[in-house]
C-alpha cells in the first residue's frame, strides 16, 4: 500500500533510531524466539522502511508463536503507521496492542494519534487514561491541558496570523515543504526553493518508509509583484509564480536519486547548505549537511560538512545565523534526549576552516520528542518545530528568543493556531529583517482551506493592526458641539490637520496612522482654549481590535475615541484645588499642582492675558475678605511669574464676597446634586437654607478663577535697565554626523522615523538618491546639517555601471587596493548609492 503522506519527509531525512520496545512492554512472559517473518519485517523496521515492514507485521502476526510477540508485532505496526502519518490506523492497532497486555505505552500512543487527527475529546480521555496508569509521568496530564488549549485556541483565534495556501500551481498530491528564499541578495523573496517529491524528481525508484518517491529541490520565481490601489505597504504582495523546476534540471549536480531536502542559504546568497539522505534496501545510512557554492546561475559539486561523529548519524536542516558564524541544525547525536531528533548548534572556526563540535541547545528547546526544521530570523528568535514540547498535536511551530552567544533563552513559545494546527505543521520561514510578519511554511493539517495533498505549502501573513482617531469636540459651557476647531494630529512622521465639521466631528483614517505610537492631539479656535490630550497605540490588546475582510488586505480596525471639551474664553475657569487655609494666603503643595494646569494653558495660549481672581464667602468683614483674597490672587500671580510667565500677562485681582458664584447649567463638579441650575450663591438665599447647605454654598463661593482679559497679547522682547532690547544669543548647537547601517530590509521612511527627520532630509544627504535601492549593509548619512566633511574625504558614493576599475580610473587609485579596502564587499554589490573605502 502507497501512502502519500509521510511524515511529511521530517522524519525521513532524520530518523536515526527508534525507542527499545522492550522498555515500554508490560508483559511479564518470557518472549518466545521471533518466527522468521518477524525477523524480515523488524530488519526493514530497523532499516525505517516502514511501508515495506507494515506488510511483512501483518504477515508475521499470524505466525507469532505466542501473545507476548503478537503485541510486540502489533505496537511496532502501530509505530510503522504513526511514521506513515496514517494516524487512524496507528490508533487502532495501538488500542489491540494494549488488549494484547502490551502496556500503558500503548494509550499514551493512542492519545497522541486521536491528538494528530484534532480528536481533542476523544484524546483527553485517553490522556486522563492514561494518567491513572501511570500516575507519576507528566506526559498525560500535559496531553490533557494541551487539548483543552487547542480547542480554544481554534474557536478563539489568538494570534494575527493567516494561513492561505500557495495554490494548485505550486501545491501538488505530493510533498511540497521546507521552503527557503532564494533570489539574489537585497531581493531574496523573489525566489523561493523549495523540496518535492512529485513525478518530475529525479529517480524512479520508491523509498522504503513511505512507497513514494525520493524528494528534490525545486525552484519558483516571482513572475508579478503589484499592489492593489490603495493597499498598505503591510498587506501581502498579489504574486504569481513560474512552473516548478528542478534547481539543476537534468544535471544532477544537486539532485540525486536519493533524498535532497530541507536547506538555507548564506548571508551573501552565494553558498547554499542543504540535507542530503541515501537510502539503500535492508540499511540505515545516516543524511548528511552538504554545501554547494553558486557559480552564475548554476551550483557545482556539494561537499558534505563534517558535524557528525560518523556516517551512521543523521543531521541536516540546516540554518545559518545572519553573520554566517552558528550554523544550526537538527540531529540525533551523542548526547540527545533520550536519542531523540534535537536542535544543535556549532560555530565555524575560520583558522581550521571547518565547524567546530556542536552543542545542544537544551532543555529550552529539546524534548525527548523531535526538534526539526530551525530556522533563525532577523527578530532575534529561533523558529523551530517540535512534538515534543505539548502542542496542538504532531509537530508545532515554537520560537525561542537566542542570547548574545546564540544559545536559547527564556522559555519557548508556541506559535498557536492557525499556524499550528492537529497535524505537522513546520518549515516556517519569514521575509529577511526583524519583522516576523510574512513568510511561508508547510502543513500536512488536511482540513486546511484548500489543502491538496499530503504536505502543502501556505503563504503566512500578519493580518495588521490599524488604528483610527475620532470624536465630536463640544463646548465646556453648554456641551454643544463646536464646528471648525482645528485639530493637529503630531507622533507620526508629520503633523496632520483637520477640521472639525458642522456638528463638531472629525477623525483621523487607518492610513494616517500606525500601530506603536505615541499620538498628541491638539485642538484650537478663536475665543477658545487651546487645548492637547494625548493617546496610543502601543499595546492594544487583540480583542480590543475588530477584524475587517477586504479584497486589497484583511486588517484588525480600533477606534480611539476622543471627545474633548473646549473651553471658551469668556467664561472664567475655576480652579477647585486652589485652596487656602482660613486668613491665610500661603500655597499648598495641592493649590500649586492646580496653579501648574494654569501654565500649561497660557503656555499653549501665548496670545491671551488673564486675570487671577480670588473670592472669599460672606463670612468675616467685607474689607477683611477683600483684603484676604487679594493677597491669595498676589501669590497665586507669583507662582505663575516663577513658573516663567510673563508678569504683563496676569493681573492679580481680589474680589472679596462680591461676586457670588452662580452654578452654571449642567454643572456636574462639586455638591451638583445640592444645587440647581441657574441658582446664585448670594448671602441672602444662602442665610435661608440648612445649616449643611449653607457650608456647601459658601464653600463653593470661596474659589479661585482665572478670567480671559485679551486674546491678542504679543509677547514683547526683554528689556534692559538701559531701555535697549535685549536680544538672545544663540547658541551655538554642534550636531554628531550619525551613520545607519540597513539592516534586513528596512525602508527610508522607518530609519527617517528612527532619526526622527523626513525621507527628503536623508535623501538630500545621500547625494539625492535617484533610482537608488535600500539594500541591507548600505551605510547612510542621517544627521541633517552635520559636518560630513571627513568621511565624505575617506568614502567614494558609488554609481550606476561603477565596477573596482572604473572607480579606481576616477579616483585615480589601483583597483587591487580599493578591494583590500573593501574586503566584505563584492563587485556585484557595488550598488548605486553604497558607499565604499577609498583610504
Amino acid at each position: 500500500m502507497k501512502y502519500t503522506r509521510f511524515a511529511s519527509l521530517l522524519a525521513l531525512v532524520m530518523m536515526c533510531s527508534l525507542p527499545v520496545m522492550a522498555q515500554d512492554t508490560g508483559s511479564g512472559e518470557d518472549q518466545d524466539p521471533r518466527a522468521d517473518e518477524h525477523k524480515e519485517a523488524d530488519e526493514y523496521y530497523d532499516a525505517r522502511e516502514f511501508a515495506i515492514a507494515a506488510e511483512l507485521f501483518k504477515d508475521a502476526y499470524s505466525e507469532a508463536n505466542s501473545k507476548s510477540e503478537k503485541a510486540e508485532i502489533t505496537f511496532k505496526l502501530a509505530e510503522c503507521y504513526k511514521y506513515m502519518q496514517d494516524y487512524r490506523s496507528a490508533e487502532r492497532q495501538y488500542s489491540r496492542a494494549f488488549s494484547l497486555d502490551y502496556g500503558p505505552i500503548c494509550v499514551l500512543r493512542e492519545a497522541d494519534m486521536l491528538k494528530n487527527q484534532g480528536e481533542y475529546e476523544d484524546a483527553i480521555g485517553k490522556y486522563e487514561e492514561y494518567r491513572q496508569l501511570v500516575p507519576a509521568d507528566l506526559r498525560g496530564e500535559q496531553g490533557i491541558r494541551s487539548c483543552r488549549q487547542a480547542v480554544d485556541w481554534m474557536e478563539n483565534p489568538p494570534t494575527r496570523y493567516q494561513v492561505t495556501n500557495m495554490g494548485r500551481d505550486l501545491n501538488t498530491r505530493d510533498e511540497e515543504l521546507a521552503p527557503a528564499y532564494a533570489g539574489k541578495m537585497g531581493r531574496e523573496t523573489e525566489m523561493l526553493y523549495f523540496v518535492s517529491n512529485r513525478e518530475e524528481a529525479t529517480g524512479n525508484e520508491e523509498d522504503g518508509w513511505s512507497q513514494a518517491g525520493f524528494t528534490d529541490i525545486f525552484m519558483i520565481e516571482q513572475q508579478r509583484a503589484s499592489r492593489a490601489r490603495g493597499r498598505r505597504s503591510s498587506a501581502p504582495e498579489e504574486v504569481s509564480w513560474s512552473a516548478p523546476v528542478q534547481i539543476d534540471g537534468e544535471e544532477e549536480i544537486i539532485n540525486t536519486d536519493y533524498h535532497e531536502s530541507a536547506l538555507c542559504f548564506d548571508k551573501m546568497m552565494k553558498e547554499m547548505y542543504f540535507t542530503r539522505c541515501p537510502r539503500e534496501k535492508r540499511a540505515h545510512l545516516g543524511c548528511a549537511i552538504y554545501v554547494a557554492k553558486r557559480s552564475g546561475t548554476n551550483w557545482l559539486p556539494a561537499e558534505p560538512v563534517v558535524l557528525a561523529p560518523d556516517s551512521t548519524y543523521s543531521v541536516g536542516h540546516p540554518s545559518l545565523s545572519e553573520d554566517n558564524t552558528i550554523l544550526y541544525f537538527a540531529g540525533a547525536l551523542p548526547g540527545s534526549v533520550e536519542d531523540s531528533r534535537d536542535i544543535w548548534m556549532t560555530t565555524y572556526n575560520r583558522r581550521e576552516r571547518k565547524w567546530n563540535t556542536p552543542t545542544n541547545l537544551g532543555p529550552i528547546v529539546n524534548t525527548g520528542g523531535d526538534e526539526l526544521f530551525p530556522r533563525v530570523h532577523g527578530d532575534g528568535y529561533l523558529y523551530f518545530s517540535s512534538n515534543g514540547l505539548p502542542g496542538m498535536g504532531g509537530l508545532d511551530v515554537w520560537r525561542v528568543k537566542l542570547g548574545e552567544d546564540g544559545m536559547p533563552e527564556g522559555e519557548a513559545e508556541n506559535m498557536k493556531w492557525p499556524i499550528n494546527s492537529p497535524a505537522d505543521d513546520h518549515g516556517l520561514i519569514f521575509d529577511p529583517g526583524d519583522q516576523a510578519a510574512h513568510g511561508y511554511m508547510a502543513s500536512t493539517y488536511s482540513e486546511r482551506d484548500d489543502h491538496r495533498g499530503g504536505t502543502d505549502l501556505y503563504e503566512v501573513y500578519l493580518v495588521p493592526l490599524e488604528y483610527t482617531i475620532s470624536g465630536t469636540i463640544v463646548s465646556s459651557k453648554d456641551g454643544k458641539p463646536v464646528p471648525q476647531v482645528t485639530v493637529t494630529l503630531e507622533g507620526g512622521e508629520a503633523p496632520i490637520v483637520v477640521n472639525t465639521d458642522a456638528d463638531g466631528y472629525y477623525m483621523f483614517d487607518r492610513n494616517q496612522l500606525e500601530e506603536g505610537v505615541v499620538y498628541k492631539l491638539t485642538y484650537s479656535k478663536a475665543k477658545f482654549f487651546s487645548g492637547e490630550v494625548s493617546t496610543t497605540t502601543v499595546d492594544i490588546p487583540l480583542a480590543a481590535h475588530e477584524l475587517v475582510k477586504d479584497p486589497q488586505g484583511d486588517y484588525y480596525i480600533h477606534n480611539i475615541a476622543l471627545s474633548p471639551k473646549i473651553e471658551p474664553i469668556d467664561v472664567p475657569i475655576i480652579l477647585p484645588n486652589v485652596l487656602f487655609a482660613t486668613a491665610k494666603w500661603d500655597l499648598t503643595p495641592a493649590s500649586q499642582a492646580a496653579l501648574d494646569t494654569v501654565v500649561d494653558i497660557l503656555n499653549r495660549n501665548p496670545n491671551i492675558t488673564i486675570e487671577l481672581r480670588s473670592h472669599t464667602d460672606y463670612t468675616d468683614d467685607a474689607d477683611k475678605n477683600l483684603i484676604l483674597s487679594k493677597h491669595r490672587a498676589d501669590t497665586c500671580v507669583s507662582y505663575l511669574i516663577s513658573k516663567g510667565i510673563s508678569p504683563d500677562r496676569l493681573t492679580a485681582v481680589g474680589k472679596g464676597e462680591t461676586e457670588p458664584r452662580t452654578i452654571p447649567e449642567g454643572y456636574d463638579g462639586l455638591y451638583s446634586d445640592d444645587f440647581e441650575d441657574g441658582q446664585e450663591l448670594t448671602e441672602a438665599w444662602i442665610k435661608r437654607q440648612s445649616k449643611e447647605i449653607q457650608d456647601k454654598a459658601n464653600q463653593l463661593n470661596r474659589r479661585t478663577d482665572m478670567k480671559v482679559l485679551r486674546d491678542d497679547y504679543v509677547p514683547s522682547a526683554p528689556v534692559g535697565e538701559d531701555g535697549e532690547v535685549i536680544e538672545a544669543e544663540e547658541e551655538e548647537v554642534v550636531l554628531e554626523p550619525k551613520l545607519h547601517e540597513v539592516q534586513g530590509r528596512e525602508s527610508l521612511g522607518r530609519i527617517a522615523r528612527e532619526y526622527n527627520v523626513s525621507v527628503r532630509d536623508i535623501k538630500e544627504l545621500n547625494g539625492g538618491m535617484r533610482g537608488v535601492r535600500v539594500l541591507p549593509g548600505m551605510i547612510l548619512k542621517v544627521t541633517p546639517g552635520a559636518d560630513y566633511s571627513e568621511f565624505d574625504r575617506t568614502h567614494y558614493q558609488c554609481e550606476r555601471g561603477d565596477d573596482w576599475d572604473k572607480i579606481a580610473e576616477k579616483l585615480g587609485m589601483d583597483a587591487d587596493t580599493l578591494e583590500e579596502l573593501n574586503p566584505d564587499v563584492d563587485e556585484d554589490q557595488l550598488w548605486p548609492g553604497r558607499y565604499i573605502e577609498i583610504e
